[in-house]
């Protein structure tokens, strides 16, 4: 169990929007985490390719379709 204080403005909202999408403010926070957690994760993945991006080695459509086979 985690307990957090927030404002009461951000509360009610928060309580207002659980409410409308049909789960607990446990659930909606929860879920908030979540989502912020996976955006991170990914915003690292993102940050780690672009250091390693190296346009010498982009090919153009035709050639990435007909590697894959999607040119029958």
């Amino acid at each position: 169990m985690l307990t957090v204080n927030i404002r009461p403005v951000i509360k009610r909202k928060a309580i207002a929007l659980a409410a409308k999408n049909g789960v607990t403010l446990d659930a909606f926070v929860e879920e908030g985490l979540v989502r912020l957690l996976e955006d991170e994760i990914d915003s690292a993945a993102v940050e780690k390719a672009l250091r390693n991006y190296d346009p010498s080695k982009n090919i153009s459509m035709e050639q990435m379709r007909s590697e894959l086979g999607l040119d029958s």
